[in-house]
């Protein structure tokens, strides 16, 4: 009984001995990568606060947002065209020639991590490479990527705001026309004399 449980002990531990060896070999053989990671903090773009103190820029799903905002076409494609990835991606296989966008970003997708930092507001942007250039390259880019996306957007938003306030403005402008001018014609209807003086009255009364 003890020769068998010695028996099977050696097997296992033969077999846990061969498996190392393998993950060891296999990680000696591959090639290196790299990972290289920029941080961004991120905010709300409104601060709003209600008559009862209730925050209305509380989004629950505000980061979610982000994170697919980070893989959107628009953010992505920024960084493809900035750094001319679908022609260098494109050289690096045999006979591929340049890469349409849509396959630079899927390899682009491949090797980028979004994570949230915990306990602060902070996004890490990891990307990986087996050329820690390209990757620091690649990463850096992306967050600048997703800073000009959160810009254009704020700018959006605030020219659909000054639009809105124009169109209310131009709403009260002739709604204030519109009585100033029934004003006019009851005043005329009525005989009611102009409250403010003439032009001659005033030449009469007051020397230059």
């Amino acid at each position: 009984m003890e020769t068998r449980r010695a028996t099977v002990l050696g097997f296992t531990l033969l077999m846990a001995g061969l498996a190392l060896c393998c993950a060891g070999l296999w990680m000696l053989l591959s090639p290196a990568e790299y990972r290289a990671a920029a941080r961004i903090e991120i905010d709300p773009e409104s601060t709003d606060i209600n008559e009862n103190g209730q925050d209305l820029s509380y989004d629950p799903y505000f980061i979610q947002t982000e994170f697919e905002a980070f893989q959107s076409q628009m953010v992505m494609g920024q960084v493809v065209r900035a750094l001319e990835l679908d022609v260098e991606w494109g050289g690096k296989s045999a006979g591929a020639g340049t890469l349409t966008t849509n396959a630079a970003i899927t390899i682009l997708k491949s090797n980028l991590r979004v994570a949230l930092v915990r306990n602060t507001k902070l996004i890490e942007i990891s990307f990986t490479s087996d050329d820690p250039d390209e990757a620091a390259r690649i990463a850096n880019a992306i967050a600048k990527a997703y800073q000009d996306y959160r810009l254009d957007r704020r700018n959006q938003e605030m020219l659909k705001g000054l639009q809105v306030l124009k169109e209310e403005f131009n709403k009260e402008e002739q709604a204030i026309k519109a009585k100033q001018e029934s004003l006019d014609q009851l005043r005329k209807q009525l005989n009611v004399p102009n409250p403010e003086p003439a032009d001659e009255l005033l030449k009469t009364n007051f020397t230059s």
